[in-house]
Parts: structure tokens; sequence; C-alpha cells
């Protein structure tokens, strides 16, 4: 544990002068340069008084922080995980008991804390980075009264879209792009919408009639090995499951049900019919006279006259019967297996897959003169002013929404553009830790913090942000 300061130069001159009062002998220090010298030293106070006053005025932990910095000493402490975990030199360590979080310390190495006189190698004392069980934390001036109940929880941030994504578009980012969205879309969308309108139908016409036309040929190149799957899936469904199906399951239902209502219908059109009018006609047909087709004259006019109104008043009846068929057929274990197999089978078959997307790469992807009729569409003088009025509509818009995300390019970015800058480009501000000091808030619990004394590290969240102290709140031009 070492103490170090940092004041030592400004008792330099100090000390000049004293020896100088006590050794008359030596040569005078020049009036000009000791004046030259007071000055300097007047010029860094007071641009150090003017800094501190600034730093104070943007973070108001600032100037604490410098001059626990320059006047208090260091403290190492050792730390020990339950399990290895991936830690690095130099990352911080924060204390929440402000907001934002302030930064008291850094992890200034790796392993187990080397003991004076001790000479056995240590694995990871030199390295940057490593994954480890201990690792030796140097505390600031300004880091707050360790407990022995004191804990360091290891916080990371991961390598992943997902995390981009939540840190570019928080909540109230998300709200305020929605609002820009909108606000844009209420004002422009109907005359870009105008514009477009004939472009988008003409496009959907002619691509519609080419895609028509070349799906047909396509479909008629392949009649033979649409054939061969039709026969086969009529061998192996329709002749093994739809038609032993229809036989032994559907059909019996469909008489049962069915039988009332057709022999109701059927007994009322018997009724109807006239075995004279029809016999006569079919007679007079098949007889040597001129005049012929009296029994189909007079079938259709049963069947217009007769027929049909006897049907038409049994159309409720009937789709009665419908609904109650669908229903039971829908309800009925084996009915709905066979059909669920059935389906599958023809979805998962391979020949059948393999066809399809020929079909549609040949006639949707790879159709150039599909191609080169939506390009004709879109590069006309027509689809050309409607893409510019969008342009000048919209571009306002956009460079808003573009600002709003990652900054403005002439002045600043985003904090949260920062902080994916620095994590992802950057690779910084991956890992830090966040100390708990211990002792329930209170100064009162005694804490041994001898020599050796090991305090315990957990894992936290793997999927926060550093404090806001790394990253500043503000736009700012610099990401390091």
């Amino acid at each position: 544990m070492g103490e170090n300061t940092y004041l030592g130069n400004f008792a330099k001159w100090a000390c000049l002068i004293r020896i100088q009062k006590r050794n008359p002998s030596r040569e005078p220090i020049p009036s000009k340069k000791l004046i030259i010298g007071v000055l300097i030293w007047c010029s860094i106070a007071v641009a150090s008084a003017i800094g501190l006053r600034h730093a104070s005025e943007d973070s108001p932990q600032a100037a604490p922080q410098i001059i626990r910095h320059l006047t208090w000493s260091t403290k190492e402490v050792q730390i020990k995980f339950y399990s290895r975990q991936l830690v690095a030199v130099n990352d911080p360590v924060f204390v929440a008991d402000t907001e934002p979080a302030r930064p008291v310390g850094r992890v200034s190495r790796l392993g187990p804390m080397i003991e004076s006189g001790d000479s056995s190698p240590q694995k990871s004392a030199d390295k940057k980075i490593d994954f480890v069980n201990e690792a030796t934390v140097t505390l600031f001036g300004g880091a707050p009264r360790l407990h022995d109940d004191a804990t360091f929880i290891l916080e990371s941030t991961p390598q992943s879209t997902e995390w981009v994504i939540k840190t570019m578009l928080p909540k109230e980012k998300r709200r305020e792009l929605v609002t820009l969205i909108m606000e844009s879309y209420r004002r422009h969308m109907p005359e870009i919408a105008e514009a477009f309108e004939p472009v988008v139908q003409n496009s959907l016409t002619t691509a519609s009639s080419v895609i028509r036309d070349d799906l047909q040929s396509a479909f008629e190149a392949r009649e033979e090995q649409f054939q061969a799957l039709g026969k086969r899936f009529e061998a192996d469904l329709l002749q093994k499951r739809i038609v032993p199906l229809l036989h032994d399951e559907i059909w019996p239902v469909v008489e049962e049900k069915g039988s009332p209502l057709a022999r109701k219908i059927g007994t009322e059109v018997w009724q109807e019919l006239s075995l004279w009018r029809f016999g006569w006609r079919f007679l007079y047909d098949k007889s040597p006279l001129p005049e012929r087709n009296f029994t189909e004259q007079e079938f259709n006019r049963f069947v217009k006259e007769k027929a049909a109104p006897i049907l038409k008043a049994h159309l409720p009846d009937m789709l009665e019967l419908q609904k109650s068929l669908v229903k039971e057929f829908a309800d009925h274990p084996k009915i709905r297996e066979t059909v669920r197999e059935s389906f599958r089978t023809v979805v998962n078959d391979r020949e059948l897959r393999d066809l399809l997307t020929a079909i549609f790469k040949e006639v949707l992807i790879e159709n150039d003169r599909l191609k080169r009729t939506i390009e004709q569409q879109w590069t006309g003088p027509q689809a050309r002013a409607a893409i510019d009025l969008a342009s000048r509509k919209l571009d306002p818009t956009i460079n808003r929404i573009g600002e709003s995300m990652f900054g403005n390019p002439n002045k600043s970015i985003t904090p949260e553009f920062a902080r994916v800058l620095r994590r992802m480009v950057l690779h910084k501000d991956q890992r830090w830790l966040i100390l708990d000091p211990g002792g329930n808030g209170s100064d009162d619990v005694v804490s041994k913090n001898e020599s050796g004394f090991v305090y315990t590290a957990l894992v936290g969240d793997r999927d926060s942000l550093i404090p806001s102290s790394v990253v500043p709140n503000r736009p700012t031009r610099s990401v390091d």
C-alpha cells in the first residue's frame, strides 16, 4: 500500500529561497529570473483555477475529484470472485453514492496480490486481460471508507446488435422518432401518395401481365412432371387415403343426415310430375311426324316452372344440412387426421417443393423480362418526378432523424452514438466495477482492512450501460 503526492514541484522554489537565506555566500538569484518565475507560477495557478471553475460548471463532481486526486493518497485492495471472470487492467471502478456514479479507482493488477519478497511466478500478474478469480484494485483518495462487508460488482456490456439497438434507440428516442415520422407523414404523405399512385398502378398492371404469361409458360413446360406427380399422389393419397375415407366415414354421414331432406324434396317434385305430358310427347318424338324435341321442351318447362321453385323453397334446409355436415366432419378425429396427414405429405414432398421453387425463381427472381418491365416504369419521367417530390419533402425529416440518432457531423455526436463507438469501434467501456462500501451506510461499523484482507466480488448485469460519468450526457465531439 503506497502513498503518492503531486505537490512536490510547488515547493521547489520555496526551498531554493530558503537555501539562499541560510547560505548567503551562494550567488544570489537574479531578480529578473525571480520575477519571471513568480509570474509563471501565478499564471499556472490562475489557469488551474479557471480550469477547475469550468470543470465545476460542466460537472459538479469534477473539481472535487481533481483536488482529491492531486492531494490524497491511493490504496490497493484485493478482490475475489466465486468463479473465473474476464477482467482487464485499467477497468474502472465506480461508487454509486452520487448521481451520476463517480469513478473512485481502477483494476491495477490481475491475479492474487504479490507480497513483498514473494518470488513465485504469477501467471496473470503480467497480463492485461485474462479470466481470473482475483484482482488488485487501486482506489483513489476520494474513494469511500471500506467496511468488511464491502463488495465489488462486475458489470459489462455485450457486443451484440441487440445492445446497439437498445443503446441507440432508448424509449425517449423512439418516442421522438415516431413523432417526427408521424408529423412528416401527416404533412406530406397525401401529396407523395398521389404522385406515386399512377407509377405503382402501371407497375402492378404490367408486372402482373408478365407474371401471368410466364407462369403459364412455366407450368406448360413442366406438364409432364406435374402429371407424374399427380399420378403418384393419386396412388398414394387418393386411392389409399381419400377414397377409403369417403367410403367408410364421409358417405355414411351424408346418407344419414341428407336422406330425409332428399326424400322430402323428391316427393314434392314427383307430385308435380305429369306422366301424361311426358308420355305422349315421348311417343310423338319417336313417331315419323315432322316436328320433334317435344320431350326436351317439356322437361325444360318442368324444371323451370315446377322443380326449381321447390328446390328454392328448400334452400335454407340445404344450407343448414351443409353446416351440420361440415361441423361433424371438422370434429371427426379420423377425418381430421387423414386431411392433416395428406396435407403434410403434399407440403413436405421434396419433388413438389423443388418444382415449385424452380417455377418461383424462373418467374419472379430470374425473370429478365419482368425486371426490364419494372425498371422501365420506375425510370420513366413520371417516376422520376415522384421521387424528386418525395426527396424534397422528406429530406428535412430524414436529416432530423439522422441528427437525433447520430448527431450533427459539423458540431457534435449524440451520447448514445458515442457509447456505441466506444464499445464497438474503440473497444472501450466493456467492463467496470461498482463498489458497495458496505456498513449499511453507517460509519460506526468496525473495519479491519488488514493487509491480506480480500473483498468479495460479484457478477452483475451483462446487459447494462457504463455510468454516464464516463460518457457525458451532453453531445460531444470526442469519443475517446
